[in-house]
């Protein structure tokens, strides 16, 4: 996974605004052909300057592999949106349950970041699970609120387990 940092080619504010869980669709062109992606928004609301969508490389994958492989910084890349109504601001209620998976977790990134950057009193609960540890989206510039509570859990071990292991069963109790 790579996050990108989209930034106005012109300098200074993006010219548009955006709600925590919002995406943008990317276009790339493949072959002469327009190929569109929608990408998650992964950094808050709050920073004006940039805009950050986290991309999984899948193998084949058209748009991932151009991102990955092909743009560098400096690039200019076809963007538009925002759009999406997946939107958590604070003012819906005074706790919040994320949970997410892999590259899933960007619009819960989105979300936190924007609530801690607000000073959210609310509390905030996340669980996160991930196939393997190497698979997983947050690395070091996931920051949660210090009132949050996280939750992350693996499908398969590892060799020094720091976190549960198993799948979730509706009941709440996990298979191995």
């Amino acid at each position: 996974m790579k996050t990108f940092r989209l930034m106005n080619p012109l300098g200074g504010v993006l010219p548009f605004t955006f709600l925590p869980g919002q995406f943008l669709t990317l276009t790339v062109l493949t072959d002469g052909k327009p190929v569109k992606r929608l990408y998650t928004i992964a950094s808050s609301p709050t920073q004006h300057d940039y805009v950050e969508v986290t991309v999984k490389h899948e193998a084949g994958g058209v748009v991932s592999g151009y991102l990955h492989d092909r743009v560098k910084e400096g690039d200019l890349l076809d963007c538009s949106g925002p759009t999406g109504s997946f939107v958590f601001t604070g003012r819906e209620c005074k706790c919040i349950l994320l949970i997410g998976g892999g590259v899933g977790i960007t619009p819960m990134m989105s979300v936190i970041r924007y609530l801690t950057d607000r000073a959210w009193a609310g509390d905030v609960y996340l669980i996160y699970g991930v196939h393997a540890p190497r698979t997983s989206s947050s690395g070091r510039r996931s920051s949660t609120s210090p009132a949050a509570t996280r939750t992350s859990a693996r499908s398969s071990p590892c060799r020094t387990p720091r976190a549960p292991t198993g799948r979730a069963r509706r009941d709440g109790s996990r298979r191995s």
